[in-house]
């Protein structure tokens, strides 16, 4: 009984030993590591012919943003989620480019995250016109998630016009040189004005950005309202005359002319926009000389009064605002 005894408990030693062991050798499961869910992104733009890095290009990407590049010819998108993209890279002097890619795929540095991709541009080939006293103008119409806005009617110095394309771009070409208000207009869409200098036998460029209607300024609840500075004007050299507009269509088309009754004539300002409030500010300088250097002198020398009005029409809506001007 004893020798059983002893037997037992030598058995129920050696089974504690082997679980002990067991207990110490027991190997960790290793989890194999986690995909990451976002990407840093690199985007570097370069001529097609000289492979050579292009400055100032703007690189659009729905659902990520916009940016321009710097000196180095690149672009940089931080927390960018995995999928696949298009972008749109435009640069002046180059035709408009689009681009797909997948994130994250064989250009993924997996050293530090970084997805670089390269987009490379060709050479508008267009002539800038007939001549080397025109130029040539490229627009872009990019909404503000950075999608091209196709169909938008685009007007150079209210004489040179152009639509864009599924990619939001337009080129117009036989432009003479100078300075230009460009305006741009799309349905369900508030387009801000630009000025550009064009020259002479050269290419220009500009992105213009498309406001969703639903985002923009409300108009104001007050009728469209015109002040001018001074109400008494002096016939004089250099004298000055500032227009002041309120309540008008925000980011609108607005135009101020001058006549002898209440209506838009005799244009005095071509088109301007107003700003996202619905206001505007325009100036006109008095200069009387034999040729009528002015607007402004020749229109006010056509008075058979002492007084104009200053009319301004709010295109949106087809309202018009007047105001008196004495002098």
């Amino acid at each position: 009984m004893e020798e059983e005894m002893i037997i037992i408990g030598a058995s129920a030693a050696a089974v504690l030993i082997v679980l002990y062991l067991l207990a110490g050798s027991s190997t960790a499961v290793v989890k194999p590591p986690q995909a990451p869910t976002a990407y840093g992104l690199s985007v570097s733009v370069l001529d097609q012919s000289t492979s050579s890095t292009i400055p100032n290009a703007t690189v659009s990407i729905p659902s990520i943003g916009t940016q321009v590049t710097t000196s180095s010819g690149s672009v940089s998108f931080s927390n960018v989620p995995a999928g696949t993209y298009t972008a749109t890279v435009s640069a002046s002097g180059y035709t408009v480019a689009t681009q797909q890619f997948t994130i994250p795929d064989a250009n993924l540095n997996k050293s530090n995250g970084v997805d670089m991709e390269t987009v490379y541009l060709s050479k508008e080939t267009v002539s800038p016109g007939t001549g080397n006293s025109y130029g040539y103008l490229q627009v872009t119409v990019l909404n503000t998630l950075g999608n091209p806005v196709p169909g938008a009617s685009v007007i150079v110095g209210n004489q040179y016009t152009g639509v864009t394309n599924s990619a939001g771009f337009v080129a117009i070409g036989n432009i003479p040189g100078g300075t230009y208000n460009v305006q741009a207009s799309a349905i369900g869409y508030i387009i801000q004005g630009t000025t550009i200098n064009i020259t002479s036998g050269a290419i220009a460029g500009t992105v213009m950005s498309a406001i969703p209607v639903a985002n923009s300024v409300p108009p104001s609840s007050i009728s469209p309202q015109v002040t001018l500075t001074p109400s008494n004007f002096s016939m004089t050299n250099g004298s000055l005359l500032v227009v002041s507009g309120t309540g008008f269509t925000p980011g609108g088309v607005v135009q101020v002319g001058m006549s002898a009754s209440n209506t838009v004539t005799n244009n005095l300002s071509g088109q301007l926009t107003a700003n996202s409030q619905g206001s505007f500010t325009f100036s006109a300088q008095y200069e009387n000389t034999s040729t009528y250097t002015s607007t402004l002198a020749y229109l006010l020398s056509k008075s058979s009064g002492n007084s104009m009005y200053i009319n301004v029409k709010d295109f949106a809506t087809g309202d018009i605002a007047s105001a008196t001007l004495y002098f």
